[in-house]
């Protein structure tokens, strides 16, 4: 994804006088860093925040928590300047990362499972009270329990994209504009 960061208009006219950009690109980079940090920092408490288990509507682009794992793993691409332009992100290697910020389809395969039904004295399956027709789960601890195997289904999950770490570097966008307008100012301020 490709954000455009606007410059005070000052910082642009400075820009255009500038005869080597080496040492203003550098300090712009260097601001873009620090700015990648808050933005990380901004990300985690605004657009991942826990919901009590329940998601929050896709258009908040705000990303219920229930283990913080994703939150915890964001992390910023250090600027790199490469001519003229200068290179960032901020993303995440946790493996469903993408499925949140992007949606799609999750196809969850059928398969085998084995799962332990509680016994009564007699050597029959105990049955939830009140519903003839369902048994009840067994502890690993429980004594009495019989293993059954049984044929789990297979399910599709349409998962629509929440996008937290887009959004989160859009609510910011003004702030990286002044940090590198300011960038700019003071790289100028070192040239004269």
């Amino acid at each position: 994804m490709e954000l455009r960061i606007e410059l005070s208009p000052e910082a642009e006219a400075m820009l255009s006088r500038m005869r080597s950009s080496g040492p203003v690109l550098r300090a712009m980079a260097r601001a873009m860093d620090r700015e990648n940090q808050a933005t990380i920092a901004h990300i985690s408490t605004v657009r991942m925040r826990g919901n009590d288990g329940k998601p929050f509507p896709p258009e908040l682009h705000v990303l219920g928590v229930r283990t913080a794992r994703l939150r915890r793993s964001l992390r910023a691409v250090k600027a790199e300047v490469s001519g003229e332009v200068i290179e960032s992100g901020i993303g995440s290697n946790v493996k469903y990362a993408g499925v949140h910020e992007f949606g799609g389809r999750i196809e969850v395969p059928p398969r085998a499972v084995t799962v332990r039904l509680k016994e009564t004295r007699k050597g029959e399956l105990a049955r939830q009270i009140g519903f003839e027709n369902l048994a009840v789960f067994a502890k690993r601890t429980a004594k009495r329990a019989r293993e059954v195997r049984t044929q789990r289904r297979g399910y599709t999950i349409e998962m629509p994209a929440r996008a937290p770490i887009r959004s989160g570097i859009e609510d910011r966008l003004a702030a990286y504009g002044a940090a590198l307008s300011e960038a700019v100012k003071w790289a100028w301020g070192q040239k004269e």
